[in-house]
């Protein structure tokens, strides 16, 4: 899928893969198969050394969209091209739910209730999880914040649309919590691969006040690192103390759990601002 993505074809969203792609007949340019049952050929795969990111299209045959596939993420973002007309962005989270969350080994992740909806125009999308990235996964003039969230969400045809939101130093408080993220933080520590309840979580209030966004094409940013994504970048961050940002460091201490920006093969990052 190495053509130039038109305003309209980058937010065409083709069938979501959340986890990794079937073993049997999944293409080399890995984006569009479906989704395996989970173990069907997973492998091993970290941020760093031998399993790190520039060997995780070797680890699997499910992999090797993270090597051979056209349209993967992250990106540069500095280069998007304003483009009056895109459909807006439009967010109906709940204010009060109890979410699942886990350390996978990978990140922190929060599986959410039904509820909470995204819509990009007319085309309405159901929250299933966010997670946490250190350092942010998208650039902008290869700069990064020291957080990056991901909210994914999923239509009823099964289309996805990842939504990211930058997370940034307060510069007014740096010792001020985020009161949201201070919900989560409090098990930070705690959390395994057995779910914890994070009651009365207002998941809209972990957005920013601006929907402004850059938008385009890509994947999953982990194995299997499946394509076919609407990724709507926010552009306002939101706001977290010091502390909070350091507890999470230390968590995927010392390589992380970012994945390097990735070629744009002829890709158009778009921008509403």
């Amino acid at each position: 899928m190495k053509r130039l993505v038109s305003a309209c074809a980058s937010f065409a969203v083709l069938p979501l893969l959340l986890f990794t792609l079937s073993c049997a007949g999944a293409p080399a340019g890995g984006g569009h198969g479906r989704v395996s049952e989970p173990g069907c050929c997973d492998a091993p795969w970290s941020y760093a050394g031998d399993t790190g990111p520039a060997r995780w299209g070797a680890l699997s045959k499910c992999y090797e969209a993270c090597a051979k596939g056209g349209e993967q993420s992250p990106v540069e973002l500095a280069g998007a091209v304003t483009t009056p007309g895109l459909p807006p962005l439009g967010f109906r989270y709940a204010t009060s739910a109890t979410v699942q969350v886990v350390n996978n080994g990978h990140t922190i992740k929060a599986s959410v209730p039904g509820g909470s909806q995204f819509a990009i125009g007319t085309d309405v999308y159901d929250l299933q999880e966010f997670h946490f990235h250190t350092l942010s996964e998208h650039r902008i003039q290869n700069a990064q914040t020291p957080l990056e969230m991901h909210l994914v969400n999923q239509n009823r045809g099964g289309r996805t649309a990842a939504v990211g939101v930058f997370i940034i130093l307060d510069p007014e408080n740096p010792n001020r919590d985020n009161p949201e993220l201070a919900k989560i933080w409090l098990g930070l520590t705690d959390y395994g691969p057995k779910p914890t309840p994070v009651a009365n979580l207002d998941i809209q209030a972990l957005l920013p006040g601006a929907y402004n966004s850059y938008r385009y094409a890509g994947s999953l940013t982990t194995p299997s690192c499946g394509q076919g994504l609407q990724w709507n970048v926010l552009a306002t961050p939101i706001k977290a103390s010091r502390g909070q940002i350091e507890r999470f460091k230390a968590l995927f201490a010392p390589a992380g759990n970012s994945r390097p920006p990735q070629d744009l093969n002829g890709r158009v990052v778009l921008k509403d601002f």
